[in-house]
């Protein structure tokens, strides 16, 4: 059979497989592992075994394997434990990727661009970025943007954004003496009155309320 660009495939232990390129440029990344544990977490995770599935985000993958790689060479008293922990999180990715609706030929392949961006405001919520600069970062229009953002994650852009900072917020009230005014802004907020009342928005609590709450709880 042919298959597109940007499938992938398991195969069994035992499986007889032979493939190649129909046209260049052909990049292929592949990995050959044996445990007798395999067999157990692939069924655990319902994964199909010698079927092409279309990735979600190609990269991802080869990104993966790389890392695979990478830890097997270099070795270490731990290499083994590593791979294993690693490997199991490869394919449980894998199989949680399989399980999403599929995505639209037409914006598949700006996905690993999208997860890039969000991974980008997550890890820094602070710095202030509006959905027209996202959009300009991936060359396309803002509504355009707005859409695909939504049908790959499953929530507004703006409502996401919102959450990264909250997250953010939730874990300095819970793990720092700061005062609220202080974590306002190192979440990305003009001042705190802003802050508070998205906070009691989206969380249905206080900023000190919950501050108090996670006290209690230590």
């Amino acid at each position: 059979m042919s298959v597109e660009p940007g499938t992938h495939i398991v195969f069994g232990p035992d499986t007889p497989h032979l493939y190649r390129e129909l046209e260049r440029p052909f990049a292929n990344d592949w990995f050959h592992c044996v445990g007798d544990e395999m067999g157990a977490l692939m069924a655990e995770l319902g994964y199909p075994l010698d079927e092409p599935v279309k990735a979600i985000d190609a990269l991802q993958i080869s990104r993966g394997v790389i890392e695979l790689r990478r830890i097997q060479s270099n070795g270490g008293r731990l290499a083994g434990r590593i791979l294993d922990l690693e490997l199991r999180g490869f394919m449980m990715k894998l199989a949680n990727a399989t399980q999403a609706a599929p995505l639209p030929d037409k914006v598949s392949g700006y996905y690993g661009a999208f997860v890039d961006l969000r991974s980008a405001f997550y890890n820094a919520p602070h710095e202030r970025t509006s959905v027209e600069e996202l959009a300009a970062r991936v060359n396309l229009s803002k509504s355009y943007f707005q859409h695909s953002y939504k049908q790959f994650f499953g929530v507004p852009v703006m409502t996401d954004m919102i959450a990264a900072r909250l997250e953010y917020a939730k874990y300095l009230l819970k793990n720092s003496r700061l005062s609220v005014a202080e974590i306002s802004v190192l979440c990305g907020y003009d001042n705190d009155t802003h802050f508070m009342r998205q906070f009691k928005k989206y969380v249905r609590v206080t900023p000190k309320r919950y501050h108090d709450a996670g006290a209690t709880a230590e």
